[in-house]
């Protein structure tokens, strides 16, 4: 039964599904373990994933463990999965891929039956409901594993996520001064940006084609259906989405990735981004949603009801998909008041000798001048006008309260609980 077993041990199962595989390649896991038992649980996991099982020995730590049938059949777990890696790196078709798969996890599923009995049935249960995850995030990781192979994949990468209107050019602008690598083909200034997009032109296209082929438009993305990521346009769009990284920005050099879009499309690329090839940072800023619902409105004519929709299903699901991970969570009023406060949290993530020598002058990229649309003034015309939205702004105000505050434990339970209350809402807005 799962609740025999401590939570952190099935997080860890499920995480390993999805591709989080940095959380059991880092090491930091090793201090949540309690006992030998779930020390044990661990290192067979560790042992694995991609990355370990394309080393030919086996952890020395595990092999204290294990008796001489358990290395053996260890060792034939690590075979089945390159054999499902190569399959996927030969372009086998899809049943010949998932055969492949469901012969690695019966392995695995022989093998914890002999060294840790007790979570078989739960193990089990899981890889059922995960199974089809877990092929794709061999997929993303056998493209970003060839891109590595050709020195191509960049060390450090740092992802801006955040709603469009929220101040995320501005942050990536600020940045970018501070000596991150901004993509080649970087969008230029307009209007309603004048100190340019920072998002490249290539990717962004990429990620409006596969809206397109997924039926739905950007200020629509809220609607994507569950499953979306399980689908083959994904997977050709992870791929794609991995080589024009190559192309358009310096490799060698701490990348910048900013893209509102990946709000919603982040998903597919965790494997890519947590596999152990690269070191991945996320900065999640977050905006008052009154304000951007009326900018959003100014500047590209959409409905404060879509807007909202928005706003809070960007918010709720770059979130989600982030923790775990090292990241930062800033607002649009610390970015105008304290930019440099930003810079030094930063600094504490990536170390000291993670910015240009002239650095401290990137505060100067943000202009606050620029804060046009205040909540202040537009929240008593929007909740008096608009009766029929008083429910999604209470729950993207309570969204906004909540991820303003340090993170603890109990407040990612709200989060979960208010993302619960926005499922049932969503369903009124489709």
């Amino acid at each position: 039964m799962v609740h025999n077993i401590s939570r952190s041990t099935t997080d860890l199962v499920v995480y390993y599904l999805l591709g989080r595989w940095d959380l059991l390649l880092s090491g930091c896991t090793d201090s949540a373990v309690c006992d030998q038992q779930q020390l044990l649980f661990y290192l067979l996991l560790r042992d694995l994933t991609p990355m370990m099982a394309l080393h030919e020995e086996i952890d020395p730590r595990l092999v204290a463990f294990l008796s001489t049938g358990q290395s053996s059949k260890m060792i034939i777990c690590r075979r089945r999965l390159l054999r499902a890696l190569k399959s996927i790196s030969d372009e086998d078709e899809a049943v010949c891929i998932e055969r492949f798969v469901a012969s690695f996890f019966a392995q695995v599923i022989d093998l914890f039956a002999e060294c840790v009995p007790k979570c078989v049935s739960w193990i089990c249960h899981l890889i059922a409901g995960y199974e089809c995850d877990f092929v794709c995030a061999l997929r993303s990781f056998q493209g970003v594993y060839r891109c590595s192979l050709a020195g191509r994949l960049p060390q450090r990468l740092t992802i801006v996520l955040g709603m469009h209107r929220s101040g995320t050019s501005a942050l990536s602008g600020m940045l970018g001064a501070a000596g991150l690598n901004a993509p080649s083909d970087s969008l230029g200034a307009t209007v309603s940006n004048p100190y340019g997009y920072w998002e490249s032109d290539y990717l962004v296209e990429l990620s409006n084609k596969l809206f397109v082929d997924l039926g739905v438009n950007w200020s629509t993305a809220y609607d994507l259906s569950l499953g979306w990521h399980r689908q083959a346009v994904a997977s050709e769009w992870v791929m794609n989405y991995i080589i024009g990284m190559m192309h358009f920005y310096d490799v060698k050099q701490h990348i910048l990735l900013k893209d509102p879009r990946l709000c919603f499309l982040l998903r597919p690329l965790i494997p890519c981004f947590h596999s152990g090839l690269v070191s991945a940072t996320y900065v999640l800023i977050l905006r008052s949603p009154v304000e951007v619902v009326f900018s959003l409105r100014k500047s590209e004519g959409i409905d404060f009801g879509q807007s909202l929709c928005l706003w809070i299903a960007s918010v709720l699901m770059s979130e989600r998909l982030t923790r775990q991970c090292d990241r930062l969570i800033v607002t649009y009023p610390q970015l105008l008041e304290r930019p440099s406060d930003i810079l030094e949290s930063l600094k504490m993530i990536w170390g000291d000798d993670a910015f240009a020598p002239g650095a401290k002058m990137a505060p100067e990229f943000i202009d606050s001048s620029l804060y046009r649309q205040r909540s202040l003034n537009l929240r008593a015309d929007l909740w008096g006008s608009n009766p029929k939205l008083h429910s999604l702004l209470t729950i993207a105000e309570k969204l906004y309260d909540l991820m303003s505050k340090p993170f603890d434990a109990q407040q990612e339970s709200h989060l979960d609980q208010l993302n619960l209350e926005w499922l049932r809402e969503r369903a009124s807005w489709r």
